[in-house]
């Protein structure tokens, strides 16, 4: 679980909570009613779904027109909620909140400390409504959020109050398929808002550990949602042998598909958790790690450092932090499409050798993550390209920078990447046989810089070092798992790996 700062520390709400009976009642008595005109077939209406799913019945007839573009039309609609849509982006600030102007930077200084305030009491409030669940604080969050609608940081805490106030009703048995897909729908809106909402404040700068723990959750519950959704639509769909739906029903398969490669797995959370662990009684999981905000960030940190933490402030663990945020941000094709990362990287200030890996694999992670969109689309030619960026990226990296020095972690990932292209290529038509070949051979050889000539530290400054022990073990065992895979591959397309120079 990631932790936070305690007095900032947000409620984590169990993804399916279970309806009392007579909610289920509620629930279940709220039907629309029969609709008599049989021409007329209303998705969100249970007894004509149940008219469509009868095959006695209506495997002879054919659908109203009607009909037939309704359903395509929902169908069209769900697709649209997909959050790297066009459909769905428009609804992202993507450049920012507008602040107002002021004549006298006095003024402008004065105006910021009322927000900064307004901000803090607003999240003061709301963590207590999370802690506690006992009065709604919509009436006095809806004043601040109108009150400051330009604070980027009201629309993120706003968009945290939505999300914890959307009940999820899908783990409960006593409930219908039906039933759980009006109540996903119903959800949704919600859930979309507090997304968007949650991208919109990232965009402006709104970059924290409190903010980003938000946001994962509800990206990842909004995807789950949206996936049942999909699931639904297509089980309904896919009845259906009018030729008419046909495209349709590949599109939202297709769908399905790419929502779940878009969900943030567990353990691509690992490095951020990791940091969390190491801020967790700090103040540090509040602090803006914006890169144009990183100098008055550290001021104010050095004026308010805790005696006790054993976080030092200074500029490079302030960029290890913003690493590790960026590590989840490159996951997320609307921050990929809108070049968020690449910005942010851009701005981070001087970094030295180990600082320049770190950024360099987040953009490497950042081409995995295409990939992968790309693999679930089932696109051949974007699946091809986005493979050839990887390597291409990865080796040149390799070649020109590493040259055979493991010095750090962060050069044995881009090493094991290699190994990572040539086993995850050898069933797809992603390259040519020989050109597979010249990469089996190159991925071998170049992991076997991290077995051979690791120079990563073993006594790392404190408690650490038996950690770092791990770490480096850890990455030669993978390097040595990743060669036998390629050797076993290398002898499905004619290559003896065994007498390659190692």
């Amino acid at each position: 679980m990631m932790m936070i700062n305690h007095s900032e520390k947000p409620h984590y709400r169990i993804i399916g909570v279970f309806l009392g009976f007579q909610t289920i009642k509620i629930a279940m008595s709220n039907k629309h009613k029969h609709i008599s005109d049989s021409e007329v077939i209303d998705l969100s209406s249970e007894t004509d779904i149940q008219k469509l799913t009868k095959p006695d019945e209506h495997a002879k007839k054919n659908l109203p027109k009607s009909t037939i573009r309704r359903m395509i039309g929902k169908s069209e609609e769900i697709l649209k909620l997909i959050p790297d849509s066009p459909a769905f982006i428009k609804g992202v600030r993507t450049d920012g909140f507008k602040q107002e102007s002021s004549w006298f930077g006095f003024a402008q200084k004065r105006d910021q400390k009322k927000i900064d305030s307004a901000v803090e009491d607003a999240r003061a409030i709301l963590n207590a409504f999370l802690e506690n669940q006992s009065r709604d604080p919509r009436k006095n969050l809806k004043k601040y959020l109108e009150k400051y609608e330009q604070s980027p940081h009201m629309q993120a805490i706003w968009s945290i109050y939505l999300f914890n106030t959307s009940k999820d009703f899908s783990e409960n048995k006593d409930v219908s398929q039906m039933a759980i897909n009006r109540m996903d729908e119903d959800r949704l809106k919600n859930l979309k808002k507090a997304l968007q909402g949650m991208m919109s404040s990232i965009f402006s700068d709104c970059i924290t550990f409190y903010y980003t723990t938000w946001f994962i959750q509800i990206y990842n519950d909004y995807l789950l949602t949206l996936n049942r959704m999909l699931k639904y639509n297509y089980s309904i769909i896919s009845q259906e042998t009018d030729k008419r739906f046909e495209q349709m029903v590949r599109r939202v398969y297709q769908g399905q598909k790419k929502v779940a490669a878009m969900i943030i797995k567990r353990e691509e959370l690992d490095s951020f958790n990791i940091m969390s662990r190491a801020i967790c009684n700090s103040g540090y999981a509040v602090l803006n790690l914006a890169p144009n905000r990183i100098k008055e960030t550290i001021a104010a940190l050095e004026r308010t450092q805790d005696r006790d933490s054993e976080v030092k402030v200074n500029v490079n663990n302030i960029m290890t932090m913003l690493i590790s945020v960026l590590s989840l941000y490159v996951r997320i094709p609307t921050f990929s499409q809108k070049k968020l990362v690449n910005n942010l990287l851009n701005q981070i200030p001087d970094p030295d050798e180990e600082m320049d890996m770190r950024k360099k694999v987040v953009v490497l992670s950042q081409y995995v993550a295409d990939y992968k969109l790309a693999y679930a689309a089932a696109d051949l030619n974007s699946k091809r390209a986005a493979m050839q960026t990887v390597y291409k990226y990865a080796l040149g990296i390799a070649d020109n920078r590493i040259n055979g020095d493991i010095s750090t972690k962060w050069h044995a990932n881009i090493v094991l990447r290699l190994g990572w292209v040539a086993v995850n290529s050898q069933d797809e038509v992603l390259f040519q046989k020989s050109e597979y070949q010249q990469i089996l051979k190159t991925a071998y050889n170049h992991l076997g810089w991290i077995i051979s000539n690791n120079t990563i530290p073993t006594q790392a400054k404190g408690k650490d070092s038996v950690s770092e022990e791990k770490v480096r073990q850890n990455l030669i065992d993978k390097a040595i798992q990743s060669r036998s895979k390629i050797v076993t591959i290398g002898k499905t397309v004619d290559l003896e790996l065994d007498s390659v120079r190692k």
